[in-house]
Order: C-alpha cells, then sequence, then structure tokens
C-alpha cells in the first residue's frame, strides 16, 4: 500500500508549478544578462491578455523540451497584489515549471527600452537572447515550431 501511495504522488511532485519571484528591475536585469551559456527566451505577459495566457504552454512545452539548451524566463507585468489571486491560479492550471518573474515596476517606460530598445511595450512580447547576449524581439504571439526554429537557427554554424 506504501510504494501504492509513492507511485499516486511522484506525478504530482513532479509537476509542481513554479513560484513567482517577485523582482525589481534590477533583478530581471541580472537574469537577462547571459552568462550560463543558454539561450535565453524571455516572455513578458499579463493575466488580462488572453493571447499572452494561450501561449504559456507553448514556452513550457519548450522548457520542458530543451531544457539543458534553453532557459525560458516568463515575466508577469500584473501588479503583486494580484499575484495569489490571479497569476498564481494560471500557471498552476497551465502547469507551469519554467522561472517566472513578476516585475514590480510600475513605470514602464523606465525599463522597456533597457529590455530591448526596438521594444514598443506591446505585449505578448518574446525577447530571445543568444549566448553572445544579442537579443531578437518578437512583439506577438509565437508557436512552439516557431520557437524551436528560432532556437535551431540560432545554433547553425
Amino acid at each position: 500500500m506504501k510504494s501504492l501511495l509513492v507511485l499516486l504522488l511522484v506525478p504530482f511532485f513532479m509537476t509542481q508549478t513554479s513560484t513567482v519571484e517577485v523582482v525589481k528591475w534590477e533583478g530581471l536585469e541580472k537574469a537577462l544578462n547571459n552568462k550560463n551559456g543558454k539561450i535565453k527566451i524571455v516572455n513578458f505577459w499579463i493575466t488580462g491578455c488572453k493571447t499572452c495566457v494561450e501561449e504559456l504552454p507553448q514556452f513550457e512545452q519548450l522548457h520542458r523540451s530543451f531544457g539543458s539548451q534553453v532557459e525560458v524566463i516568463l515575466v508577469n507585468l500584473d501588479k503583486e497584489s494580484i499575484e495569489e489571486t490571479k497569476v498564481n491560479p494560471v500557471l498552476e492550471k497551465n502547469r507551469i515549471t519554467a522561472k517566472v518573474f513578476l516585475l514590480n515596476e510600475p513605470d514602464q517606460n523606465s525599463w522597456i527600452g533597457k529590455v530591448e530598445p526596438s521594444w514598443s511595450g506591446a505585449i505578448p512580447a518574446t525577447v530571445i537572447i543568444d549566448q553572445n547576449n544579442n537579443r531578437r524581439l518578437y512583439e506577438k504571439v509565437l508557436t512552439y515550431a516557431e520557437l524551436v526554429k528560432i532556437i535551431h537557427d540560432i545554433h547553425k554554424p
């Protein structure tokens, strides 16, 4: 009976969702600097953006498929006060295990250009940072297939 209980609990523990780390710009900036040799996929989203939430599973699939080559960072831009009521339920529903930050910086104009100078501030937005810290911005919904193609293009000799 004890071994059956362990077998039933293993999938639960293996699929626990990420915890949200609330950060200021300096904390996010540190995470964006590419010093670990992996491609970084950084997606900016809010819970009130239907297409943002709909594409989260694409990033989770990428995280699970390419974890050794790619670091997925999901940056939520909602107010910290709704983390428990809106952000966490979205993460749980989508079984998100990738790294999640909640950027607690209400003045978006102070940091948007620092992420990528060409970013208008529209969401969903994804910044792909290669191993040399070069950045590519996508101000649109990205599919899993598009993300995989981008990763393969970066790895081409």
